[in-house]
């Protein structure tokens, strides 16, 4: 399968998936494709913000079926993802999803042998220890990563929340009388028939209790 997906354009509509051999075409301007080195006229991000760019329009593009996602990603586990656009022959590199795992079949594998090898073999413990602390130290980088990475969701998941709790409190409807709450106000009257509190003192006790301005109230 080649996926469509155009990062300039970046209209959904357009995006389709495409069957080798099967005469179906659908109309686009970039492909991905999954290969394990970059062709020599590519180019890919100078920096990490770059990158960090080019995913984020990505994501917010959100231009491929479910499906297609999910077998990208499968894909670009053992593979690098390159995004190539036909009208502009850029090549642009996506950050393949084996960083965003820390389990390590080598690690399991050599503490296995380890355990089985003749406690003689001074020379075959050496490498299997050298190999299980390789693995370790790339497991703890890609620790690193990730709870760099769980920190950034914590507080954009907190920024969120405290805009989205913004966003009900502004838009929660209101009583037209200030002296009222939205229960009390069920006749929908104003401030200025409010029969609750029609004198100037018992209007300016509620002013002072809600924290209003007297002028105002």
């Amino acid at each position: 399968m080649v996926f469509r997906l155009c990062l300039k354009c970046l209209k959904p509509e357009d995006c389709r998936i495409k069957r080798v051999g099967s005469g179906r075409d659908h109309a686009s301007c970039c492909v991905i494709q999954n290969v394990h080195k970059p062709p020599p006229n590519a180019r890919g991000p100078d920096t990490d913000h770059e990158r960090r760019q080019l995913q984020a329009r990505a994501t917010a593009a959100n231009p491929m079926p479910r499906n297609a996602s999910a077998l990208v990603k499968s894909d670009a586990a053992e593979n690098t993802t390159i995004v190539v656009c036909a009208n502009t022959s850029a090549h642009f590199y996506l950050r393949s999803m084996s960083d965003r795992s820390v389990t390590s079949p080598d690690l399991r594998e050599a503490m296995d042998e380890l355990d089985n090898v003749c406690l003689n073999a001074a020379d075959q413990q050496t490498v299997l220890l050298q190999r299980i602390l390789s693995q370790l130290a790339t497991m703890s980088s890609k620790m690193t990563t990730m709870n760099f990475r769980l920190e950034r969701l914590e507080h954009d998941n907190r920024a969120l929340t405290g805009n989205t709790n913004l966003l009900v409190e502004r838009s929660a409807p209101k009583s037209n009388c200030v002296f009222c709450s939205i229960e009390d106000n069920r006749d929908n009257h104003f401030s200025g028939r409010c029969s609750r509190y029609f004198d100037p003192v018992t209007r300016t006790a509620q002013a002072m209790v809600l924290g209003l301005c007297l002028e105002s109230a």
